[in-house]
């Protein structure tokens, strides 16, 4: 049986499941956030730093959520993956979408 899950560790069953939907929003936020702060960072020192320096951030957040020892320190790493995820992303497609131009002209 499965005794250490996080929700069951923490206790974020029955009257605090409202908790659960509360992190994954704040995952979102991060999304948010760091689509903007990433963004204008990748327009002003170069996408392939702040790529790396997404990339670094997202793997150092990763296991930290991995080993938050309660509730309120796990939401803030997740809401920092969240904003590293969407630097990841939208700076990785912005370079592939200049490549792609780039070798067709």
């Amino acid at each position: 049986m499965i005794d250490n899950v996080f929700f069951l560790q923490w206790d974020l069953v029955c009257d605090k499941a409202w908790l659960r939907a509360t992190g994954d929003s704040l995952f979102m936020v991060g999304v948010m956030l760091g689509s903007m702060i990433f963004g204008g960072l990748s327009d002003k020192y170069g996408r392939r730093p702040i790529f790396f320096l997404s990339l670094v951030i997202q793997l150092a957040g990763g296991i930290l959520v991995a080993v938050a020892p309660e509730f309120i320190s796990y939401v803030i790493f997740r809401l920092i993956v969240g904003s590293t995820t969407s630097g990841v992303f939208l700076v990785a497609y912005v370079i592939g979408k200049l490549n792609l131009i780039i070798n067709i002209v």
